[in-house]
């Protein structure tokens, strides 16, 4: 099964779609599978990736994804859930007889036949990708992604009901179904800068966590709120855990790993006030392993590159009047500390 990865932060312009984008193109030329997801209304990295598609209709989206998606196919992690979530294939109380005649029941054994939901990916080019046998795939964003705030925070509220809980325990699944179909063996998700009841569920579902920021007071802000911010995440979705269990595609009970924070330097500061704001961000990171509400959330190991054990995986230098082989050697490092991280 993919490794799925998401970069979240709850502040914007702090760098999630680039280095999303540059972290998946150097990934592809390390000889990964990589299928990213962009889960954000606003679709700038899908934007990015397809600025070539666009520009042939004008800069007509939905003439773009009605000349490049198939008919019938899902374009978007927003068309898949939609369909996803009204497939009610058992229901809750029957589920739970089930369930109570046997402990023994696995949740494998009880999944249903249920239709896998994956959607269509585009193939980008991703320049080098072959050196390695790497490919990169893209599901494109959608402009309603935050109706999926409303249907999960219904779907929360409704629990106690005859239906359990599809529409966060569907995500998973359907990310999963689509990384299957393209036989990708790492999933990168762009995330909306909230901590809507969306963003919960597509961090909680993840593997792991990458927190991209700059060198400055609202990164700084971020990080230190986040321990509190996952402690909320974590409460609300175990109190919901019952329901869970019961779902078509149960969701997991464990957190994903946090496997560290990625530091921007693009901003134009001057150097003294960079390198103040470099070591508050240095000081917040550290801060997050020490904090007891997510002890479940760290891993085993830890990158040596920004120090030892360092929570910060990777200082990335501006890239302005910068070449490419600059862009790409910064990333290509990044990729080597994440696979340290998770053990590869």
């Amino acid at each position: 099964m993919a490794q799925v990865t998401v970069l979240f932060a709850n502040k914007g312009g702090v760098g999630k779609t680039t280095t999303t984008l540059h972290l998946a193109l150097a990934m592809a030329r390390a000889g990964k599978r990589v299928l990213v997801y962009d889960c954000d209304s606003q679709r700038n990295l899908s934007q990015s990736l397809l600025a070539h598609e666009l520009k042939k209709d004008n800069g007509d989206w939905n003439a773009m994804t009605k000349r490049l998606v198939p008919q019938g196919q899902y374009a978007s992690l927003y068309e898949q859930h939609t369909a996803a979530r009204l497939y009610l294939p058992v229901p809750c109380a029957k589920r739970k007889r089930e369930r109570e005649d046997d402990a023994t029941v696995s949740t494998a054994s009880t999944a249903s036949t249920a239709p896998d939901f994956a959607a269509f990916a585009h193939k980008i080019d991703a320049g080098r990708e072959g050196e390695g046998g790497g490919e990169l795939f893209l599901v494109q964003g959608h402009k309603h992604t935050y109706k999926m705030d409303a249907t999960i925070q219904i779907a929360e509220a409704l629990k106690a009901l005859n239906y359990p809980n599809y529409e966060a325990a569907r995500v998973r699944s359907i990310v999963a179904a689509t990384a299957a179909r393209y036989k990708c063996d790492m999933v990168l998700m762009d995330l909306s800068p909230n901590a809507g009841a969306l963003n919960r569920y597509l961090v909680w579902n993840a593997d792991h966590l990458l927190i991209p920021c700059l060198a400055d007071y609202y990164s700084c802000e971020t990080l230190d709120d986040f321990a509190d911010l996952a402690a909320d995440w974590q409460a609300e979705i175990l109190a919901n855990r019952s329901a869970m269990m019961l779902a078509d595609q149960p969701i997991k009970m464990t957190p994903p790993k946090l496997l560290g924070i990625i530091l921007s330097l693009f901003l134009d500061q001057q150097p003294d006030t960079k390198q103040a704001w470099v070591g508050r961000i240095m000081a917040s990171a550290e801060a997050l392993s020490k904090r007891q509400e997510l002890k479940e959330w760290m891993p085993k190991k830890r990158s040596s590159s920004g120090g030892s054990g360092s929570m910060v995986l990777a200082t990335l230098p501006s890239f302005h009047d910068k070449g490419k082989g600059v862009i790409e050697e910064a990333y290509d490092a990044l990729v080597a500390s994440i696979n340290i991280v998770i053990g590869e």
